[in-house]
């Protein structure tokens, strides 16, 4: 069997359906085994970043194995921002980047390049993978993708490059005769001690706080987080990557904790006794950048399958708790007894009342109305910027929906093609929220949305700047640069874009226009909102006192509560 051929084969019977990629002379023998297998689809995109993403969304949303390819040189460079977005938020994809004949190989000379579109891609990316390895001969192939696989999902998931030069790629091999990998790592098993403790002190907590971040959303866990919620009658809050774990109008949902948090969220978790942190990596953009100062009077435990990011710590009691959480929670639910906390709820449902329409700018109201309007039927992708943080401030999601983003790397132009992998992976259309500028990152792939008459609807929030940027330019400096019409930045425009790529243009300029739009209809649609430029995300900075600050009567009779 050709190495291809078999490459192929073996991601089939993994259950991977679509792969992404873009064509090359060092990884046409890949593409052309794809075509011949009629139960794996190749996606062409219209640049190796957009497979990237694309691949990334696809396992965001399936938890299969995301698969992007390449050819050599400009081809896994360009694949290199999407690996670091799989490994920060680690999402497990499998890159295939093609190599040069291994003849042409510059070895251990010190050229900087022999062959034709040669790259070390290895070196590239050797930091920001779990593995990355070039395939040195066609018998290793077995062992490599076993080896890919399992570790793509092992322990704390994350992205794997395999680098095959193509006269490899080509090459017959008896897959009967190669060797396989085999599992090396010792799975370690819940401490049932570990677990007996949490439940203890859940039941002594008089306010509790169960804060969740990503380890639960890519490990599927929502209904388990619920029973576990609800049978302890805890507040959930979240990290802005996990704030669609739980419905929005669900009793215990409490919001996103953070600098650009809910002001609900944060002063919740200020003033809890008890922190059950599960799949949570504490980054800065939830915790500030004082962390000692994170839920002062609280016990803080933590649970989480990545023993390094434990050692980030809180503070130096915090109560460590290295467990895969697909083991831990159901255990958790197990051993925890019912319990009620009316008193703290009260206390957690006064100050929502309180706080929840004190931030309410234009564009929160624009995404509350739009998601009041999409159907439960569709996913919701995300770009980074203010787009981003609207979005997870004001959009009510409903049960089932997801949403995907790139959290940690936060790369402009993810919406659009992991949106592409998200429908691929569900067959559920997805609305795909983008800032102007993000938006033109990677404009291409709508191409690929209509080539294939994926029913995706793209939303440009646009306030005709560069609007994260803009507004730290209006906070700490004395001139905006780059990031308005007036100081070198200026948008599109999207309705002759929409005409290019064919697609169907709807404009919105103000909320009324949202009372007779609907997203009825089963097809591609690029949509432009107007937002006025000078809006601002806020709230921002400081935790429980973010700014702008509330009102001090305010403040104190909530620090009273």
């Amino acid at each position: 069997m050709k190495v291809t051929d078999y490459m192929i084969k073996f991601l089939v019977q993994h259950q991977v359906t679509d792969i992404y990629g873009y064509p090359g002379g060092c990884i046409n023998h890949l593409i052309d085994s794809a075509f011949k297998n009629e139960n794996i689809e190749a996606h062409l995109v219209y640049n190796e970043q957009g497979a990237a993403f694309s691949a990334c969304g696809y396992a965001q949303k399936s938890n299969k194995l995301g698969v992007a390819y390449a050819t050599s040189g400009p081809g896994a460079t360009n694949l290199i921002t999407g690996i670091a977005s799989a490994y920060f938020d680690s999402i497990p994809v499998l890159f295939i980047t093609g190599q040069v004949d291994s003849p042409t190989k510059k070895g251990d000379m010190k050229l900087r390049q022999r062959g034709f579109q040669e790259t070390d891609v290895i070196s590239c990316v050797k930091e920001i993978t779990k593995w990355a390895y070039q395939i040195s001969s066609a018998e290793e192939i077995k062992y490599c993708l076993e080896k890919a696989y399992y570790v793509a999902f092992e322990g704390n998931p994350g992205p794997v490059v395999l680098d095959i030069p193509n006269d490899l790629q080509r090459m017959d091999v008896d897959i009967d005769r190669l060797n396989g990998f085999m599992e090396t790592v010792e799975r370690k098993t819940v401490n049932e001690s570990d677990i007996d403790h949490i439940a203890e002190s859940i039941k002594n907590a008089r306010r509790p706080v169960i804060l969740v971040g990503n380890g639960v959303k890519q490990n599927k866990l929502n209904n388990q987080l619920i029973a576990l919620a609800e049978k302890t009658d805890i507040p959930v809050v979240s990290s802005m990557t996990a704030f669609d774990l739980l419905p929005y109008n669900h009793a215990l949902n409490y919001g996103f904790i953070g600098t650009n948090g809910h002001r609900y969220a944060n002063f919740i978790t200020k003033k809890s006794d008890l922190v059950l942190v599960l799949g949570n990596r504490m980054s800065i953009r939830s915790l500030g950048m004082k962390r000692e100062l994170f839920a002062p009077n609280a016990k803080i435990i933590r649970v989480d399958v990545d023993k390094e990011q434990l050692n980030y710590k809180v503070r130096d009691d915090q109560v460590e708790v290295a467990a895969d959480l697909r083991e831990a929670l159901p255990k958790l639910i197990d051993k925890c007894d019912r319990k009620k906390n009316s008193e703290w709820i009260l206390v957690c449902k006064s100050i929502r009342d309180k706080l929840k329409n004190i931030d309410k700018a234009y564009p929160n109201e624009i995404i509350s109305k739009i998601s009041e309007i999409v159907p439960d039927t569709y996913d919701i992708s995300a770009d980074i910027g203010q787009n981003l943080v609207w979005l997870a401030q004001s959009y009510k999601m409903k049960e089932g929906q997801t949403v995907c983003m790139s959290a940690g790397n936060g790369p402009m132009g993810y919406s659009i093609p992991s949106a592409i992998g998200s429908f691929h992976a569900s067959g559920r259309p997805v609305i795909s929220f983008c800032g102007d500028g993000g938006f033109m990152m990677n404009i291409q792939e709508l191409q690929l949305i209509k080539r294939e008459h994926i029913p995706n609807k793209v939303i440009v929030l646009n306030n005709s700047s560069l609007g994260m940027i803009r507004s730290w330019q209006a906070r700490y400096m004395d001139q905006y640069s780059q990031t308005t019409c007036d100081s070198g930045y200026n948008a599109p425009d999207f309705e002759k874009i929409s005409d290019g790529f064919d697609l169907k243009y709807t404009l919105i300029k103000c909320k009324e226009d949202l009372e007779y739009f609907s997203f009825e209809e089963d097809k591609p649609e690029l949509i432009e909102v107007i937002i006025p430029t000078e809006v601002e995300t806020e709230p921002n900075g400081n935790m429980h006192d973010q700014s702008p600050q509330i009102e001090r009567d305010l403040y104190t009779e909530i620090m009273e509560m």
